[in-house]
């Protein structure tokens, strides 16, 4: 028996080694998946912006379009752009302004989450990859200190003179 003991101490050392790269191939999958879901965080971050763009854009041609129908009303009608139809062309524009703000807001406060999201993921791939690591190392020390002390033990006298492993 005390000849199998290299050769269990040399299992043993392996299973630890294997052990621990499992480790480290798992942390680098976790990190490499929250690299990639932050990579999406970012694009859609992208698209809220340009979605965006494009609805105050929609907004600012929709507001000319009411206006100039809005100028042209009162033109054919003979009425003057002074008092009620003036502030009527004014309200228009004031509430197109408010429309693009809170569209502007609202889009800031989207990309803003996905980009806030993106970091999120970037820090646990950061996070993955170093505990991997860490974890595989206390893997490897704990598991050759466990093999080494149970060779020890199997080479020591034990009790009443025998040896454990015999």
């Amino acid at each position: 028996m005390a000849a199998a003991l290299p050769v269990f101490a040399g299992l043993a050392m392996a299973g630890t080694a294997l052990n621990a790269y499992g480790q480290i191939e798992a942390g680098q999958m976790q990190a490499k998946v929250a690299s990639r879901n932050a990579e999406f965080a970012e694009a859609n971050a992208h698209q809220v912006d340009l979605a965006t763009d494009d609805k105050i854009e929609q907004l600012v041609r929709h507001t000319s379009i009411t206006v100039g129908k809005q100028r042209a009303g009162y033109a054919k009608s003979g009425v003057k752009l002074e008092g009620s139809p003036l502030e009527v062309l004014t309200e228009t524009v004031n509430l197109a302004d408010k429309d693009a703000f809170r569209i502007s807001q609202d889009g800031k406060f989207q990309a803003d989450s996905l980009r806030y999201q993106a970091a999120e993921e970037r820090q646990k791939a950061t996070f993955a990859k170093r505990s991997s690591f860490i974890g595989a190392g206390t893997t490897l020390l704990s598991g050759f200190g466990q093999t080494a002390l149970a060779a020890q033990l199997g080479k020591s006298p034990g009790l009443m003179g025998r040896t454990v492993m015999s």
